[in-house]
């Protein structure tokens, strides 16, 4: 799906790649794509919680949860070639909450 960028503006790819629920946790891996001069990479657990979750959790969406039910994230920054050759920038984000 597309979404804006956490910056405000700007249009980038996301992805679910797997999500899994157990012993009442949650863990999410979300992959985005796409060039912007601020980047992918953003590592506070308010801005995840306010900008990402909510496209792909509901439970963020209608407010059930919010940022201090995010126990653990890790970022993994990347790249892939494009289409026609040029590289786009990637990062995948683990995020497990309660």
């Amino acid at each position: 799906m597309k979404i804006k960028h956490w910056q405000g503006y700007g249009i980038i790819e996301a992805t679910k790649i797997e999500k899994k629920c157990r012993d009442g946790k949650t863990w999410i891996a979300i992959k985005l794509k796409g060039n912007h001069e601020w980047g992918l990479h953003r590592d506070d657990t308010y801005d995840i919680a306010r900008w990402l979750l909510p496209k792909f959790c509901k439970e963020f969406k209608t407010g059930e949860k919010d940022y201090r039910s995010i126990e653990y994230f890790a970022l993994c920054d990347g790249w892939e070639r494009g289409e026609n050759g040029e590289y786009i920038d990637t990062c995948l984000y683990e995020i497990q909450f309660s």
